[in-house]
């Protein structure tokens, strides 16, 4: 049975097409280790990028989607599923409960919102999946010295980097993914 990997990313069709290069390498390492993609469903931008790449190389495009989006026709219907929920909220349930991995390629508020609601839910031990940040470009950068100035102040223990990896080598992330032991104790965040 095929594992599967849940990526967040952008919407946004303006974003340079480095993005979508970084996709494809990503995608075409996921099918050659045996990983299906789970994803929000969209046809547009990195979203759309992402499941076509998946199927270039031969790979399982799962798209989860709210009907909300329907009316927009945002729905990318070459999926090889395409699961219709009521909410965003529904929509991320449906997605965490089918996903063994999750990573967070660049995106906006609603691909942060999505990764930090995983990340907290693996701190408080709802969950225990490998959470990876795919770094392209040096898009989080800035986030991940946020994290710091989190930390810093108290707000964040230092052992909450411990709950994702980052990387800009889809290698590394294929490789820690597939590796991935489980969290260490939970009184540790």
């Amino acid at each position: 049975m095929e594992k599967k990997i849940c990526i967040f990313c952008s919407s946004s069709k303006y974003i340079d097409e480095l993005y979508g290069n970084a996709a494809d390498i990503l995608t075409e390492i996921m099918v050659k280790n045996n990983f299906e993609l789970v994803w929000g469903g969209a046809d547009i931008g990195l979203m759309g990028d992402l499941a076509r790449s998946m199927q270039k190389h031969g790979g399982i495009a799962r798209g989860v989607l709210p009907k909300s989006l329907l009316k927009i026709n945002l729905e990318y219907r070459d999926a090889d599923e395409l699961i219709i929920t009521r909410d965003m909220s529904m929509r991320k349930n449906v997605m965490n409960d089918m996903s063994d991995a999750f990573i967070c390629m660049p995106g906006g508020f609603g691909t942060l919102e999505e990764i930090l609601e995983i990340i907290t839910l693996k701190q408080l031990g709802y969950i225990d999946k490998p959470v990876v940040f795919y770094n392209i470009n040096n898009y989080y950068d800035l986030f991940m010295k946020f994290i710091e100035q989190m930390i810093d102040d108290k707000f964040i223990k230092s052992a909450g980097k411990e709950l994702y990896y980052v990387s800009d080598n889809p290698k590394e992330i294929i490789e820690y993914i597939k590796n991935y032991s489980g969290s260490t104790h939970l009184d540790k965040w």
